[in-house]
């Protein structure tokens, strides 16, 4: 009987064509994810400096006016029919809003709009009693309802900016966290440090201008 031999037409990769194919596909994603790591850490330089501009704008603005934005009470000499605040130091609930229009028309910020941060999310500056904070904070959190205390922040975003500005700890510092409303999992933990194994949403962050 006539044996037959099959040739295949099309060979087999050699262990040495993988092995170059895995090590350039180890390569690529190498750079996509050295390139994220990038990309995270220049949105979170970007919100710093978001951070620090509204201080400044809101520092100049006291110095210049003797009172707070969106309690500034004689705000219509800004602006005709601009609405002022009560003037009791405290940017409350009914004054929030108004800091922007304020810092707007005193020509220390472009737009009378509520700032986006750079991560998402909104910027509020407000007065805030909660445990032992005490005081008027830029607030950056995700909006829900008529205020931004939802979570937006993962524990380890808050760290870097906590980190870069104050003390790297949650519950100290001119620099706090809280957690978010709709906060996956804890912002940190009981002594204040960052949960950083949670990678979830759960933070919003407090600067005390």
């Amino acid at each position: 009987m006539k044996k037959y031999q099959f040739k295949t037409k099309y060979p087999g990769f050699s262990l040495i064509e993988i092995a170059i194919v895995l090590s350039i596909l180890g390569l690529l994603l190498g750079g996509i994810l050295k390139g994220k790591q990038l990309y995270d850490a220049a949105k979170i330089n970007a919100l710093i400096t978001q951070i620090q501009d509204i201080s400044l704008a809101t520092h100049q603005f006291e110095q210049n006016f003797g009172a707070l934005p969106g309690d500034y009470a004689g705000a219509s000499s800004l602006k005709e029919g601009l609405t002022g605040g009560d003037g009791n130091g405290m940017i409350g609930p009914q004054e929030k809003d108004q800091v922007w229009a304020h810092l707007a028309a005193a020509g220390l910020m472009n737009s009378a709009a509520i700032p986006v941060s750079k991560i998402g999310g909104t910027i509020s500056f407000q007065y805030i009693s909660q445990g032992d904070i005490n005081g008027n904070w830029i607030v950056i959190g995700q909006t829900l309802g008529n205020n931004n205390l939802g979570a937006l922040l993962t524990p380890e975003q808050a760290f870097l900016i906590d980190k870069k500005l104050d003390d790297g700890i949650a519950t100290s510092g001119k620099v706090r966290a809280v957690k978010g409303q709709d906060a996956q999992g804890e912002c940190f933990s009981v002594d204040g440090s960052y949960n950083l194994i949670n990678k979830n949403p759960a933070c919003v962050l407090l600067v005390n201008y």
